[in-house]
């Protein structure tokens, strides 16, 4: 675009590979909202496990009542710095969990909340607060998944409205690693529950989606993030009573994925992108990404969509943007699959492993999902040389003798 100096008009000259920026910074302000159905997708991306010990909780010096015909776990998690000491009662049909609210070590004088089966059959308790020796009060939830893992998340989250441009959007902000603050930024290597979440409706339908105009709407706390194709940084204040966001200059270049198919979550500190639609490129910021959930995913002559998962995305290792070129990402098909077969027990029987390769040597899932639905893993038949079936079986029991 040529310069020109005409009465009244702004003139600017934009270079290959940037994005222009439009408007001023703008504040919102944040006030704490509960956690709900609608909000705990936010959560899910602050979720972090408690560690389960045997017996009483290394740092409790009481602990509650033993309940009869009940089986008592016994955790601790890391919440402000503080290692906080929890119990899980459980019966058949009843769960218990008790939590040293105060950080003195003591789990006999705290009160037993109730839990109750639902979200994916998790038992859920309701919300806590937990007051750290460095006075911090920080709320808490909590889940026990069928594998007895005890999960968890944000009790509370800071909301508001931004207006950026004409449009104002409904935002969030979690307190993803429990430390009491809203301002810790994650890296591309960052995973959940190690720094704090940030989520913008951008579409204003009330709910989080997976992608809008290539970005989720709940990801974890970035330096900067793209709004229906705009940029902005990102400053919360360490209580998470306000946000700013202002428009800022980035350059790009291009990620090419080698195949349509493919559906790529990325992470910087630029932000949370996400290549999907049967989209081939994705246009980024300048920087360093790391893929880290990876999924193929096609459609059949019946208009049935089927999903791959990724089970190894770190081998794809980082992927660098560089202002103004493509750079190409070399995964996903053809995909080649092979049977590992190892000496079993001492029994004489043998083990098989069944794994999937991509391009870059990355694994996928033995099992692909139809319309949601896990469909039947594969399955081996062994047989001699005259054609004798010796054996057969499917690949998750892989055993045979």
């Amino acid at each position: 675009m040529k310069r020109g100096l005409v009465p009244g008009i702004l003139v600017v000259t934009l270079c290959a590979g940037s994005v222009p920026v439009w408007g001023q910074a703008v504040t919102a302000s944040l006030k704490p909202a509960g956690v709900g159905s609608s909000t705990h997708a936010v959560a899910e991306l602050a979720v972090r496990y408690a560690k389960a010990r045997p017996g009483e909780p290394e740092s409790t010096k009481g602990t509650p009542r033993p309940m009869t015909k009940w089986k008592n776990t016994t955790y601790d998690l890391s919440v402000g710095g503080a290692n906080v000491a929890m119990m899980v009662q459980s019966s058949v049909f009843a769960w218990r969990l008790i939590v040293d609210t105060d950080c003195d070590g003591n789990l006999s004088n705290e009160k037993a909340l109730p839990g109750s089966k639902r979200r994916a059959s998790n038992v859920v308790f309701p919300a806590f607060g937990v007051k750290t020796p460095g006075g911090a009060k920080i709320a808490v939830r909590a889940e026990l998944d069928n594998c007895g893992r005890l999960l968890a998340y944000p009790g509370r989250m800071m909301a508001g409205t931004v207006k950026l441009g004409e449009r104002g959007y409904r935002i969030f902000l979690a307190d993803g690693n429990l430390d009491g603050d809203y301002d810790d930024c994650g890296t591309g290597a960052s995973a959940c529950g190690s720094c704090d979440v940030l989520a913008i409706d951008m579409n204003a339908n009330r709910k989080f989606d997976a992608a809008v105009d290539g970005c989720p709407e709940a990801m974890l706390l970035g330096k900067r993030v793209r709004v229906n194709g705009a940029y902005y940084s990102v400053t919360p204040s360490v209580d998470g009573t306000s946000i700013e966001m202002a428009p800022t200059t980035v350059e790009t270049g291009t990620l090419d994925a080698g195949a349509p198919c493919a559906d790529i979550l990325l992470r910087s500190d630029n932000g949370t992108y996400r290549l999907c639609g049967g989209k081939k490129t994705c246009e980024l910021p300048v920087g360093r990404y790391q893929p880290v959930d990876v999924r193929l995913v096609a459609r059949d002559r019946k208009g049935a969509t089927w999903v791959l998962p990724c089970t190894s995305a770190e081998k794809l290792g980082t992927v660098e943007i560089k202002a103004g070129q493509t750079t190409s990402l070399e995964m996903g098909t053809p995909l080649v699959a092979k049977v590992d077969i190892r000496p079993g027990d001492d029994k004489g029987t043998l083990s098989l492993g069944f794994d999937i390769y991509g391009r870059a040597g990355e694994t996928y899932a033995p099992r692909a999902y139809r319309n949601g639905i896990a469909q039947p893993t594969p399955r081996f038949t062994i047989g001699d040389e005259s054609g004798k079936v010796l054996s057969k079986g499917d690949f998750f029991k892989m055993t045979f003798g």
